[in-house]
């Protein structure tokens, strides 16, 4: 596996092996990130540096009908709900990238940014979205805010959770 944590004297490497348990204490406050484009291998898992922050949002999709009221002595209040499904996942992944000597971090930066720009599936590898089954997702938004340093860039990545289906009717 490639080292793209450049940095390595300021962060331990994580071992994509090791998984967090009670008794690999050395790990817990380590929870890593990795990418790759869904037609790649294993080996090209890009490894988010300096333990970014990930969350999940999830929620229902929910057709609602509104009831129609017969007077005003019998009033109904709220609607009917027909039917509901489960939506997409939300994940958040927030984190900086940090350069050497007051360098913005450049490789870094470039293959985060090409990771956001293209349009394919992201195949994503966490504690965090294997306990939820998420394995595949598509970038939906991306921003990289003002930091103070120019060593430093921070970023928030926002990626919605994409399953597959099989849509053809056999008849």
């Amino acid at each position: 596996m490639a080292n793209f944590l450049p940095h390595i004297d300021r962060v331990q490497q994580y071992d994509f092996r090791d998984k967090l348990t009670q008794d690999n204490s050395q790990n817990l406050y380590q929870v890593p990130v990795r990418i790759r484009w869904e037609d790649e291998s294993d080996s090209d898992l890009f490894t988010l540096p300096y333990d970014p922050i990930i969350s999940i949002e999830g929620g229902n999709n929910i057709v609602r009908r509104n009831v129609l009221k017969k007077s005003d002595k019998e009033r109904r209040r709220g609607t009917i709900k027909e039917q509901w499904s489960q939506d997409d996942y939300k994940i958040t992944i927030t984190g900086v990238l940090i350069g050497d000597n007051g360098a913005i971090p450049e490789t870094d930066l470039f293959r985060l940014r090409n990771y956001c720009e293209e349009r394919k599936r992201i195949y994503i590898e966490t504690d965090l979205t294997d306990t939820f089954a998420i394995q595949h997702c598509v970038v939906e938004s991306w921003s990289l805010p003002h930091t103070a340093g120019a060593e430093n860039q921070n970023y928030s990545i926002v990626l919605i959770s994409d399953d597959e289906y099989d849509l053809l009717i056999k008849s």
